[in-house]
């Protein structure tokens, strides 16, 4: 079911936005704004092109996508309220 998925951010997922704006790095702002409209268009399961993975361990309840080599897409779902909630945007899950 396709409809609108409001999209929350943890204060780290902000600080990681403004760094890829600030770095110029418009590729992966371009992907990031495509793996949200996949998460939409996919509601609520983790489908799609950007790799999904459901996380173990601390992040357990949580799912993963990649942007680039590198960095990882890390969000959690509420399919109550329609939102995603996301936790970060730049480095890997198991950087922090």
């Amino acid at each position: 079911m396709s409809g609108r998925v409001t999209f929350r951010y943890s204060p780290a997922a902000l600080r990681d936005l403004k760094a890829y704006k600030k770095a110029h790095d418009s590729a992966s702002i371009t992907r990031i704004g495509e793996i949200q409209r996949e998460i939409e268009a996919a509601w609520p399961e983790p489908e799609g092109r950007f790799m999904p993975e459901r996380l173990k361990g601390d992040l357990s309840g949580h799912f993963s996508r990649r942007v680039n080599q590198r960095d990882r897409y890390v969000y959690s779902i509420d399919e109550e309220d329609r939102s995603v909630y996301v936790i970060q945007c730049k480095g890997h899950y198991s950087d922090r």
